[in-house]
């Protein structure tokens, strides 16, 4: 997957400027909800396309989720409006009991971040802007021999980092992320309300 494909396609589905994307091995969507603290109940089909167009009409102070397979054993989980799956305790709480969870993210501030999680505890966390930025975990390197195949490089932008972390993320779970998961009906969930 390269910087273009994946720019064109997060365009196509609006989430360009901003992304929050958590793949999680070993737990159906109703469970990652509940551990990103959706209301079960309020789980509705949607496609990303269908979600945008009535997103305006959602509480604003409530986290939209949409959740759905991807693979034969991963649940993903994108929030086009915040970064629950990014919260290192939440990332935490979705790899536990053997589990894994890895979250992708970016703000329109570029604070960015992949990282991985498995068993309940962080693995490896790293920046995709701030190459000099320390990387964190119980072991950052882990995943440096899949970013090297990748294609991960000093001096890229966060276009091609991006391209690189999708692609990382597609070998973990056996399926690479494409357009027909946005266009395809996944279930949405509403998340608790935001403190003011």
């Amino acid at each position: 997957m390269n910087a273009r494909e994946v720019t064109g396609m997060l365009e196509n589905a609006g989430l360009f400027e901003q992304f929050c994307g958590t793949w999680v091995r070993g737990l159906p969507a109703e469970d990652v909800a509940r551990v990103l603290g959706a209301d079960p109940w309020s789980a509705g089909l949607r496609t990303m396309h269908e979600l945008n167009a009535e997103r305006w009409r959602l509480p604003a102070d409530r986290p939209v989720l949409l959740a759905g397979p991807i693979g034969d054993t991963h649940t993903l989980v994108v929030e086009p409006q915040s970064y629950l799956g990014a919260e290192p305790d939440r990332l935490r709480a979705l790899s536990r009991d053997g589990g894994e969870a890895m979250n992708i993210h970016w703000t329109v501030n570029l604070d960015s971040g992949l990282a991985l999680a498995r068993d309940g505890v962080i693995v490896t966390a790293l920046s995709l802007t701030a190459a000099a930025a320390g990387r964190e975990g119980t072991d950052p390197a882990h995943l440096d021999q899949e970013l090297a195949a990748a294609g991960f490089a000093p001096g890229q932008d966060l276009g091609e980092r991006t391209a690189v972390a999708f692609t990382v993320a597609g070998r973990l779970t056996g399926r690479m992320l494409g357009a027909d998961w946005f266009g395809s009906p996944q279930r949405a969930y509403l998340g608790t309300r935001r403190r003011r």
